[in-house]
């Protein structure tokens, strides 16, 4: 069954949900650390292929808010950087032939920093400014390369394809709100909308996110990357979250610069490709979080991206988080 090895990730949040005990008095941490992992091979159903690797790591700070303000909407401020990289192939890992190539071969690699605003009505926003280079510049090659040697996996053919340097800047911007939470609280409904401005990504995202089990509210939840506090009365939350959750969405492409090259660049490489101007993702997954840990085990689906003979996707991802 092509579902097994996310199945297995099931099984391990599972076990941390049996072995993990929370500690008597709810504790929470101004900062934390952790790391996303993203790939095709986590389902271990024998694809390497699109989206075929990403890995993040970052770091949050929960700013010191006025205790004392009763007034203001504001429950707390968290800033925090994210530095990752994304790789990109063709239909297989080993691609000798130009005609093959039916996505453009490439890396991305970027860093970032943001800002987020959560409000006592658990409402969000996030602003972010992200930097990144797609072609040789990212290191795809690199890194992939060195993947599968570590690991024995066979040699990647195709890199010679690669698209052409091209630095960018975005800027993000997130809302999310809460739409509607079931009496017993342990299941709810809410509105997480994405705009990303500039010349490596263009476009808008618009999603459902539904929650269901042991969890926070939005503005201290993993869902938000938010349980982290500096105040009193943000300190209120579960010491622990344990919660299944689904996430369709859609997306309006307007550029994707490692679908169709560097923006500004004349000479973008030697494949490049249109890309579909309306996508389908739907990510299904597990949040279990107590004490300083927090992990995350996600099965994501992604209709078709690109205007070609390019098939729909999926990959695994697993986060970890530690807080201090």
């Amino acid at each position: 069954m092509r579902l097994k090895g996310f199945l297995k990730f099931i099984l391990v949040g599972l076990v941390l949900l049996v072995i993990g005990k929370p500690s008597a008095k709810s504790q929470t941490y101004n900062n934390q650390i952790g790391f996303k992992s993203d790939n095709d091979s986590y389902l271990a159903i024998k694809q390497d292929r699109y989206y075929t690797n990403g890995i993040e790591f970052f770091f949050i700070h929960a700013l010191k808010n006025n205790q004392n303000n009763d007034s203001t909407q504001l429950l707390k401020t968290i800033w925090g950087v994210n530095v990752g990289q994304k790789i990109f192939n063709a239909y297989a890992g080993k691609t000798f032939e130009i005609q093959n190539v039916d996505r453009p071969i490439t890396g991305y690699l970027y860093a970032s920093a943001y800002m987020q605003w959560l409000l006592k009505n658990e409402t969000v926003f996030k602003a972010e400014l992200q930097l990144g280079t797609i072609g040789p510049n990212a290191l795809g090659k690199e890194t992939q390369e060195f993947i599968h040697n570590t690991f024995k996996f066979y040699k990647p053919v195709g890199w010679q394809f690669e698209l052409t340097n091209a630095f960018g800047a975005n800027i993000n911007l997130d809302y999310l709100k809460l739409l509607y939470r079931t009496k017993n609280k342990k299941t709810d409904f809410s509105l997480p909308l994405k705009l990303h401005l500039g010349n490596n990504f263009t476009g808008i995202n618009a999603a459902v996110l539904f929650r269901t089990g042991r969890f926070n509210a939005l503005n201290n939840s993993t869902a938000t990357q938010s349980n982290v506090a500096n105040n009193s009365k943000a300190n209120l939350v579960k010491n622990k979250e344990i919660y299944f959750y689904l996430r369709p969405s859609f997306s309006v492409v307007l550029y994707d610069a490692t679908i169709q090259g560097g923006l500004f660049l004349a000479n973008k490489g030697p494949v490049t490709y249109k890309p579909k101007p309306l996508v389908f993702v739907h990510e299904v997954g597990l949040n279990y979080a107590v004490n300083r840990f927090n992990l995350n085990l996600a099965f994501i689906f992604k209709s078709r991206e690109i205007e070609s003979t390019a098939t729909v996707h999926k990959y695994g991802s697993i986060g970890l988080g530690y807080g201090f």
